[in-house]
């Protein structure tokens, strides 16, 4: 896989504060949020650290051996999953395809909670809107 260009939009705080009903409206709807009460501090934390970042087909969110930036969350779109296995001698590189993130799933979670580099590339299979949330300083 050839790194492409990464060409990110991310929101203005303006657009973030129109928005925020509606990211806590979707947060609330992901498994992973059910049994958080919205009125919490740690959701209110983590909502506010919420970025989100737009990507076109093609666009790679991360790529094997980089360090993580955060934890994703697809909004929209769907994202796949891709390892690469370097090869010696000339020989062309191999890829895997590992799995394919739609809305609602959560990626780069094992890079983000050992602070390890990615394992795998992220590539957006289609426009996606995602939400990361960057690890805490």
């Amino acid at each position: 896989m050839q790194r492409k260009a990464r060409v990110v939009y991310k929101k203005s705080m303006s657009e973030r504060d129109e928005s925020a009903v509606s990211i806590r409206k979707f947060l609330r709807s992901v498994s992973l949020f059910h049994r958080v009460s919205p009125s919490s501090h740690a959701f209110a934390d983590f909502l506010a650290a919420v970025q989100v970042l737009h990507f076109k087909k093609g666009q790679l969110i991360y790529c094997q051996g980089e360090l993580p930036e955060g934890l994703y969350l697809v909004r929209d779109g769907e994202v796949q999953i891709v390892r690469t296995q370097f090869a010696e001698g000339g020989m062309d590189d191999l890829e895997g395809l590992i799995g394919v993130q739609s809305r609602g799933g959560l990626f780069g979670e094992v890079s983000f909670l050992s602070d390890e580099v990615h394992s795998s590339n992220a590539e957006a299979a289609v426009d996606c809107v995602l939400y990361r949330f960057p690890p805490k300083s």
